[in-house]
């Protein structure tokens, strides 16, 4: 193993000064202008459904069509209207209908797709609204909340923020697009991770691919786990949700950013995985690999980098006396088996869960869920032959499902107000994650 000193090149990923607008719709839905003439509801974040602010209204960055908006009647709404026409809630003439402005990205999907398609990563420049960010730093226990206690087992449950940002609609259409799938699952649970300040003796994650590839790890064993795959077959994308600010300094990922089309394992002598999580080996060979050919990026909380599972990568060190925050998830096609067994986080085993009653707790069935798996419109595809959910009769087979994923509130439930509770049921959007996802995860 190598023991150059760690030099790995820099890429800086700025705060942005200005960024798109979603036009949510009612349902969940997002606004949509297809043709740079006319205004429909779509289920996706494409460059379709991307808008930004212009007097007196909304312009379509593609098209420069122009929408005007008013006041809606819910606080931070609007109504919308195209030439004399009031747009209703499916985008089509009809009765106005509220509309919420929206946290968007900086530039168009189209562009993020080119660059990730062109060099294997792209990162979403603070794409999760602040709101979301403070809620996984709140999960993690990091910056504001250092030192908190953390309970990862229960993350979907403990805040509507880890759903969001699970869920985040543009990091999932770049996912679909890059893979040329529609249907993608998770590959394991989503939680929010924290890395401590390094002692200067812990095990230190040395050189892998991700799930399913698994290249140089432990669960590898004898070197593969998956083939190589082509640029048309794309097995998983990594999704890193930074939740505090990624820095050279405190841990951010050190990746070989040039190998996302190199198939096979990384060099034996930058320290693979497989190695360098056995007992006394920093002590006798020294930490990973980080000189030239290596790569950090450095981003600010509430950016989503995505990168090809199979990018060689190792984890950093954290020379800071702060813990840093991150959400780690792949990303798979629909017919990779997850990862590990993804029932728990969706499980409340017995416990009450947040705004959930005895009655409801009472009538909630214990079977074990299978990993999710989103359908094209970003909804959830119903197991079959399951019954509906006493509290949540839109769950059951045939269903769209009462559950936000994919990016999209599904029918049922209304996108949250600033507090994060339904407009109508006045519940924590965890508790539908956790109840209505023991009934539509599908495998």
């Amino acid at each position: 193993m190598q023991t150059a000193a760690f030099s790995p090149r820099v890429y800086r990923i700025e705060p942005p000064t200005r960024r798109f607008s979603y036009l949510v719709a009612p349902d969940g839905d997002w606004l949509g202008c297809p043709d740079g003439r006319s205004v429909a509801t779509q289920a996706r974040v494409d460059d379709a459904a991307i808008w930004e602010q212009a007097t007196g209204g909304f312009r379509h960055v593609a098209s420069g069509l122009l929408v005007a908006a008013g006041d809606g009647a819910a606080e931070g709404t609007v109504r919308l209207s195209l030439g004399d026409v009031d747009i209703g809630a499916d985008g089509a003439a009809g009765a106005g209908a509220d509309y919420r402005p929206a946290h968007g990205p900086t530039r168009l999907p189209s562009d993020y797709l080119a660059d990730f398609r062109a060099q294997g990563w792209v990162a979403l420049e603070c794409v999760l609204p602040p709101d979301v960010v403070d809620g996984l730093q709140r999960l993690g226990g990091v910056d504001a909340y250092e030192g908190e206690p953390m309970d990862r087992s229960r993350h979907l449950q403990l805040d509507p923020a880890m759903a969001r940002s699970t869920v985040e609609p543009l990091s999932l259409w770049l996912c679909r697009q890059y893979m040329r799938v529609d249907d993608i699952k998770l590959g394991h649970p989503p939680s929010v991770t924290a890395l401590t300040p390094d002692d200067g003796e812990r095990a230190v994650q040395g050189w892998h691919g991700d799930f399913p590839y698994m290249w140089g790890s432990e669960r590898s064993r004898l070197g593969y786990r998956a083939p190589p795959g082509s640029d048309e077959l794309v097995l998983a994308v990594q999704r890193n949700i930074c939740v505090s600010d990624f820095r050279l300094d405190n841990g951010a990922t050190v990746f070989s950013l040039a190998s996302f089309k190199t198939p096979g394992l990384p060099p034996e002598a930058w320290g693979r995985a497989l190695r360098t999580y056995r007992p006394g080996d920093r002590q006798e060979n020294g930490l990973p690999y980080g000189g030239e050919g290596t790569d950090v990026i450095e981003a600010p909380a509430g950016t989503i980098l995505l990168y090809d599972a199979r990018i060689w990568h190792r984890a950093g060190m954290n020379m800071t006396n702060r813990r840093r925050g991150a959400v780690i998830q792949a990303i798979t096609p629909g017919f990779i088996i997850p990862f590990m067994p993804m029932g728990g986080p969706y499980r409340l085993d017995g416990e009450r869960g947040p705004g959930e009653d005895d009655a409801a707790r009472a009538t909630r069935d214990g079977e074990p869920v299978r990993a999710q798996d989103l359908r094209p419109d970003g909804l959830v595809r119903p197991r079959r032959g399951r019954r509906a959910h006493p509290a949540h009769p839109g769950c059951g087979p045939g269903q769209g499902g009462g559950l936000l994923i994919g990016g999209r509130f599904g029918r049922g439930i209304p996108p949250p107000g600033p507090d994060g509770l339904g407009a109508e049921q006045g519940e924590p959007l965890a508790q539908h994650v956790s109840v209505a996802g023991r009934q539509e995860f599908g495998a």
